[in-house]
Formats: C-alpha cells, sequence, structure tokens
C-alpha cells in the first residue's frame, strides 16, 4: 500500500530534501533536489523512482485483468461451455472425478460443493444439483472413462429415484435396500449386470459416499462414489480400505471406487437462448434447467 501511495505521489509530484532533513514531497517549480546532490544526481535518481511508479502502474493493472480473468470463469460463463449434446438431449457437467486424480484430503462429502462453485480446469468437483431443477423433469446423464454412458430419469415415486434426487439435489442422507429398480438407459458400453434396486448415501470411513446397486454392498454397482461400503460399514473381502474415488458404470463384480476410473455426471438441461435475441454487444446466457431463466450479458 505504501508502494503504490508512493507512486502516486511520484506520479504528481516532485522533491525537494534539504540534508540532514528526512525527505519531504513538495510540489515545486520543475526542480528535483535531494541534499548533497547535484541536481543531475538528484533528476537521475527521481527517473528511477519515476520508472518504479510506472512499474508498479503496470502491476497493478496486471492484476485487474487477473481478476477480470477470475471473474469470467465463474459461472454462468464457465457452466454455460460445459454442455454437451447427447442421445437427443443437451446436458450441463456439474460433478466430476478426473482418471488418476488423488484423492484431495479435504473433502469429506462427494456432494459437498453447490453448484457453480467449481472451475473446468480442476480435477475434481464433488458438486449438487443446482437447486432450481425440480424432480419431475429432472434427468442425469452420467459417463465414466472405461466408455460407459448411462441415462437415468427422476421417478418421485421409485423409492431409490427418490432417495437418490435427495441425496444429488440436497445432500440428505439415505438408505433403500430392495426397493423398484431405477433403471438407466444404456447410450453407449455395458449397463447394470443386476437392478439396480439399492442406494445409499452415508458417511464411512471419513467421507460421507454414495452407492447405486443391487444390494448395498460394492459389488454389481453403476454409481459407486467416495469410499467402498456394504450394509452398515464396509467390508475389505469387496474392496480396501481407505482408497477413495469412483468405481466403472459397469461393474461386473466386485471393485470399490479408486482413482484408476474417472466419472463425469450431468443434469438435462435444454436451450433457452434458441429463440432469444438480445442487443447489439450483448450474448445470452441460458437459464438452468426448466427455469427459462436466460441472461442477456
Amino acid at each position: 500500500m505504501l508502494l503504490v501511495t508512493l507512486a502516486q505521489i511520484l506520479l504528481s509530484s516532485t522533491f525537494v530534501v534539504n540534508a540532514g532533513i528526512p525527505p519531504v514531497f513538495m510540489k515545486n517549480e520543475g526542480m528535483v533536489c535531494f541534499g548533497g546532490k547535484s541536481n543531475e544526481d538528484s533528476v537521475n535518481l527521481f527517473n528511477r523512482l519515476y520508472g518504479l511508479a510506472d512499474s508498479l502502474d503496470k502491476i497493478n493493472q496486471a492484476i485487474a485483468n487477473i481478476r477480470n480473468t477470475v471473474s469470467e470463469m465463474s459461472c454462468p460463463r464457465t457452466c454455460e461451455t460445459d454442455v454437451i449434446s447427447l442421445d437427443g438431449a443437451r446436458w450441463r457437467l456439474f460433478w466430476w472425478y478426473k482418471k488418476g486424480s488423488t484423492w484431495p484430503t479435504t473433502v469429506t462429502d462427494v456432494l459437498q460443493d453447490n453448484f457453480g462453485s467449481c472451475f473446468t480446469g480442476t480435477p475434481y468437483c464433488f458438486s449438487k444439483l443446482p437447486s432450481q431443477l425440480t424432480e419431475a423433469t429432472a434427468e442425469l446423464l452420467a459417463k465414466d472413462s472405461n466408455g460407459n454412458i448411462l441415462r437415468w430419469k427422476f421417478e418421485s415415486k421409485s423409492d431409490v429415484s427418490h432417495t437418490v434426487w435427495d441425496a444429488f439435489h440436497d445432500g440428505v442422507e439415505g438408505k433403500v435396500k430392495d426397493g423398484k429398480p431405477w433403471i438407466p438407459t444404456v447410450i453407449q458400453g455395458k449397463g447394470p449386470k443386476q437392478p439396480q434396486d439399492s442406494f445409499m448415501y452415508r458417511p464411512e470411513h471419513g467421507v460421507k459416499s454414495l452407492l447405486l446397486d443391487d444390494d448395498n454392498c460394492d459389488c454389481l454397482s453403476t454409481l459407486n462414489i467416495g469410499h467402498g461400503m456394504c450394509a452398515a460399514g464396509h467390508s475389505t473381502s469387496y474392496s480396501k480400505a481407505n482408497v477413495y474415488g469412483v468405481d466403472s458404470l459397469f461393474d461386473d463384480g466386485c471393485h470399490g471406487p479408486t482413482n484408476s476410473t474417472g466419472l463425469f455426471l450431468y443434469f438435462r438441461d435444454d436451450d433457452d437462448c434458441i429463440n432469444v435475441n438480445c442487443s447489439a454487444g450483448q450474448r445470452c446466457i441460458d437459464g438452468v434447467g426448466k427455469s427459462r431463466k436466460y441472461q442477456c450479458v
């Protein structure tokens, strides 16, 4: 702050400094004098200080540019770019864990982030669904690094689907075993070997994790995220302890979450900007889900 103040003074003032007297910044009629120094030396010193002021001004401009860049990376602009079109619909990315990523020690919940709080350049994002979505119209798309792509439509009358919704939308813990199967549509790759009629979202080994499978125990799952789980705890018969990550969407046996697989989750988000004409110099940022609350920015 002192340097910035000094720079501002340098840009608007000259100096008069007498020998043995502390420097005093003053207006002067074009003369620069530092006690005991020739006028030429004083001018040279002033020029160096003036150069410093100019450098500080460039640094401040660089900082402003960085702030503008960070601002543009924030939602909705970042979220707007994380969109794919697949199976006749448009999908927006909200949760991801990239293959090979080191599990962050600060993460204690696989749904701990709010939608829009992650930048796409990061190796992971543990976001919930956006609050604007409604269960009656929401759909979920999952892609893993093994080439499997599954699509679900939320069903409020299905105990399994509704419990998954409560977890992903509101962060509510829950457990269902042998409920109504929540059957995905296979877009690419392979689908589950057994009906996905069981789900739980609860803490295990320090991380609130989730599992969608056939019996609440690590095997034959579709969504298996965080730490391995079995019934009310964890079994080393099915997965290793203290290992975190995700499992493939197609688990043909008993394979717990690891960092050797990547997973990306999307929600259906139709384009609100198709029939919108913004003013000159503006562009349309579509809303989330069925809200139709687009913005011209």
